[in-house]
């Protein structure tokens, strides 16, 4: 049963992480509906993340050995703008989650973060053409990949909704929304691996994190494609609404 568990949050992580509605919220509030715990449950949530970074690899490599060949500067501005999350999360990683892992916050934020989805689609106007990334809006996007550290926000919807704010249009706003998160997730991955070297998971924790990784990536793979397109013609004001009903579930589950 263990290991079914572990593919269904896989299944979410892979959806999740890509479409703006908040891999962490969703499946802290998983956990505690399937009371689906390990010695090591944050670093299997963690494992569930470095499925969809290798997602991410692979779909924008030619995206990334374009821009490094064409555009460099634009690659920097994607690696500075994950300096804000990744020095928060560094630092007071342990704090953040300790402070806000709870379904209540997820709540919140999926409330917060709908009214947000629809004010940019309200107001916002792109302006920049194809594969323009400045220094403004990979600042806005880094600041508000920080705030993404809060369970529920969705770290793709919040960069999304900052890249847009500051002119991009949604497509580019949602790659550069997927390009940056890899050296953040990569300095993750590598913090994570440390730890798991000092207290190591069980050989079945192990297999649980596997199953879910590989689950993860591969249903990722569909989404991120799916979405690509779909922001094309489409707005965010479809998950705006998911989040309302979100926040409502969640909350009727609580009282209840």
């Amino acid at each position: 049963m263990d290991y079914l568990l572990a593919m269904i949050l896989g299944v979410v992580q892979g959806i999740t992480e890509f479409l703006p509605i908040s891999s962490s919220g969703h499946l802290l509030v998983l956990h505690e509906v399937f009371d689906f715990t390990t010695d090591s449950s944050l670093a299997f949530d963690i494992s569930l993340h470095i499925g969809t970074l290798v997602t991410i690899v692979l779909y924008f490599t030619k995206d990334i050995i374009h821009y490094a060949r064409t555009q460099p500067q634009l690659m920097v501005r994607a690696l500075v703008s994950t300096l804000p999350a990744g020095l928060i999360g560094l630092f007071f990683g342990d704090q953040l989650d300790q402070w806000f892992r709870s379904s209540w916050v997820v709540v919140v934020m999926a409330v917060l973060m709908a009214i947000v989805f629809l004010l940019v689609e309200r107001y916002a106007k792109p302006t920049s053409g194809e594969g323009q990334f400045n220094w403004q809006q990979a600042l806005a996007m880094g600041l508000a990949q920080a705030v993404a550290l809060i369970p529920g926000t969705s770290r793709s919807g919040i960069t999304m909704a900052a890249g847009m704010s500051f002119g991009l249009n949604r497509v580019d706003a949602a790659k550069f929304s997927f390009i940056m998160v890899i050296p953040l997730l990569l300095g993750l991955t590598a913090k994570q691996g440390l730890d798991l070297v000092a207290q190591p998971p069980s050989t079945h924790e192990l297999g649980l994190m596997l199953v879910g990784a590989v689950t993860a990536a591969v249903v990722g793979s569909f989404v991120i494609r799916f979405l690509l397109g779909f922001f094309k013609t489409a707005t965010l004001r479809p998950f705006a609404y998911y989040r309302f009903g979100l926040a409502v579930v969640v909350s009727l589950m609580l009282l209840l």
